[in-house]
């Protein structure tokens, strides 16, 4: 019999590709829609500083103009999220600070952002 543990988040046993893939879909269509929106709002908004909740592999953070935002900072309770979002921008954006943290159970309060 498996010993099922309490404290285990769904989120963190769902794949990347696999979460990447639906979001992606035809039928669902987020992927592209958060994108597209990410990028008209930094540019509508021009944020000194932005809160990506639920950062998962980075999508959107491509269009972070590192000349107007100075700090990024990402949450998200999968790490394996996080340390792909790492691979791919932190070359990109000097400022991007990653973090695991779920906002569900913590009730910390660590940064102010003028773009969420």
């Amino acid at each position: 019999m498996k010993k099922v543990q309490k404290n285990i988040n769904p989120w963190n046993e769902i794949p990347l590709e696999d979460y990447e893939n639906h979001m992606s879909h035809n039928s669902v269509g987020q992927l592209e829609v958060l994108n597209s929106l990410t990028k008209k709002y930094l540019n509508n908004i021009e944020p000194k500083t932005c809160l990506f909740l639920g950062v998962a592999g980075g999508n959107g953070l491509e269009h972070i103009d590192n000349n107007v935002t100075e700090n990024v900072i990402g949450i998200d309770i999968n790490q394996d999220y996080l340390n792909t979002a790492h691979e791919r921008y932190h070359d990109k954006i000097p400022s991007l600070n990653l973090i695991n943290f779920n906002i569900t159970t913590d009730a910390k309060v660590f940064c102010k952002a003028d773009f969420i």
